[in-house]
């Protein structure tokens, strides 16, 4: 609650000489208590203003704007009385809608205690205009090493009264660094420009953190912002043994342990993700950040040309080449004599370098549009530079009408029969295996084949029969023989025994 008292102070002239003679009425105890001394409010809001003086009074009138009002109790309209009354020398204005035109000061007239000078009371009342949007000046690279000293200024235009500036990387308040903010405004006019510095040493924590300038002010019902992305160029430090310390009389561990990582293109936008597990622990904690590589354009094989197939004579053709590159590269094609910083068209706009797209994770397709190839056009040979500020990549692109060859493919009908004839060659092999091992099928019978040498006088057995049992296996003459179907029996001799 401001407070602030006016003293008033009157004269009046006496001359010596018989006529008016000058003296003073000293009136500084007729002073007038204002409360808010200040005040900022938006349009449409209510304000309360309250003068007072330690007498009764029989009047009180309070100027808003241009507008003075004489308030009485209980009268009622857009400005009214408010206060104890005029008995207790309160002399009080309910506002309750607050208008554009009424920015600046409101002053309440009161009669004085003794004499006919009238006393007054001046409050200041802003009535908020809501500023620009902030606008975050900083270098114009789009990465920086650690140590460098980063400098950036936020500036809040138009604001009644001048907004209020904070800084933030990410979701953390920006305090250090940040420097003492200067407030301006234009020749005539009552709105106010802020603008503020920070500086900071950057680290490798501050990579991929996002800066942010945010403006409040009385008229907003949420802040403004103004941001940028930090990347910071860093090498990580190597991977070391944990180190457990703990603090003097404490039998609490604190652990630590070093990573490093020649950090490539399949690195940048992955998380580096530091995992935390403990027996207390239903689930690990985890902290990390994200990694941002930088590295010139890549070729995504190792050919030096590059042929673009299925073009058609009289039609519309496509050169697309994909490259992958961090930063954003640019591209410039060369068609004989022309060159084509993309986007750009040739003369008769029969050709178009197209803007690199980006198709994400750092890959990006360059284009060469020809609105109508012609056979000169299969001929020629096309050269591409792809750059950005840490190198480039050079291509050569031919042209064909042909279909692409086609690589060695199989069907998936072709596949299911070559697995198929696996199958069965595998169940072959294993069956005729075991059939020989176990003397079944066509190895049946194998055991009581004997080879007889011509001139031997041996015997073999007969394969047993069923309506053959207990008997002893009959002898046989070498010479019995089988011809022409007839059974030929020599002359039988009688059974000798051995």
């Amino acid at each position: 609650m401001y407070r602030h008292k006016n003293f008033v102070k009157a004269s009046r002239i006496i001359r010596s000489d018989g006529g008016p003679k000058r003296f003073e009425l000293d009136t500084a105890a007729q002073n007038v208590e204002i409360t808010p001394l200040k005040a900022v409010r938006r349009v449409g809001d209510e304000l309360i203003v309250l003068c007072k003086v330690p007498y009764r009074i029989d009047s009180c009138r309070m100027t808003v704007g241009p507008t003075s009002y004489r308030l009485i109790p209980n009268n009622q309209g857009d400005v009214v009385y408010h206060g104890q009354g005029l008995e207790v020398g309160e002399c009080g204005a309910q506002i309750k809608h607050i208008k554009e035109e009424w920015n600046g000061n409101i002053s309440c007239v009161l009669p004085p205690k003794t004499g006919s000078i009238e006393v007054s009371g001046t409050m200041q009342l802003l009535v908020a205009r809501a500023p620009g949007d902030p606008q975050l000046i900083s270098p114009p690279q789009a990465s920086f090493k650690e140590g460098d000293i980063f400098m950036a200024q936020c500036i809040v235009p138009n604001g009644r009264p001048a907004a209020k500036i904070t800084w933030f990387l990410d979701d953390e308040q920006v305090l250090a660094g940040t420097h003492q903010p200067i407030v301006t405004s234009e020749p005539g006019s009552d709105l106010q420009t802020i603008r503020q510095n920070v500086s900071r040493a950057l680290t490798a924590d501050d990579s991929g953190k996002r800066l942010v300038c945010r403006a409040e002010h009385e008229s907003l019902d949420q802040p403004k912002e103004a941001s940028r992305q930090l990347l910071v160029n860093y090498y990580l430090q190597s991977l070391s043994e944990d180190f457990l310390t703990s603090e003097p009389g404490s039998d609490l561990q604190t652990i630590r342990q070093n990573v490093s990582r020649a950090l490539t293109a399949e690195d940048s936008g992955k998380r580096l993700v530091c995992r935390a597990e403990h027996e207390s622990l239903d689930q690990p904690k985890e902290a990390s950040r994200q990694l941002l590589v930088n590295y010139p354009p890549k070729r995504l094989d190792d050919s030096s040309s590059i042929t673009i197939f299925g073009l058609k004579i009289a039609e519309e053709g496509r050169l697309n080449v994909t490259v992958r590159a961090n930063p954003r590269p640019h591209a410039e094609w060369t068609v004989g004599d022309v060159k084509l910083t993309a986007p750009q068209k040739n003369e008769d706009a029969s050709i178009e370098a197209l803007e690199p797209v980006h198709l994400g994770g750092g890959y990006y397709n360059v284009t060469l549009v020809l609105s109508r190839v012609a056979k000169e056009d299969v001929d020629r040979t096309y050269y591409l530079t792809v750059a950005n500020d840490l190198g480039r990549e050079d291509f050569s692109v031919r042209l064909s009408t042909m279909d692409e060859p086609a690589g060695v493919e199989l069907e998936t009908g072709a596949i299911v029969g070559i697995v198929i004839a696996v199958l069965f060659l595998l169940i072959s092999i294993f069956l005729v295996v075991f059939a020989k091992a176990t003397d079944r099928w066509c190895f049946a019978g194998r055991s009581h084949r004997t080879d007889i040498p011509d001139g031997a006088d041996s015997e073999a057995p007969l394969p047993p029969h069923d309506d053959v049992k207990g008997s002893e296996n009959p002898s046989h003459d070498h010479g019995e023989y089988i011809s022409n179907g007839d059974t030929k029996h020599p002359e039988k001799k009688p059974d000798t025994a051995v």
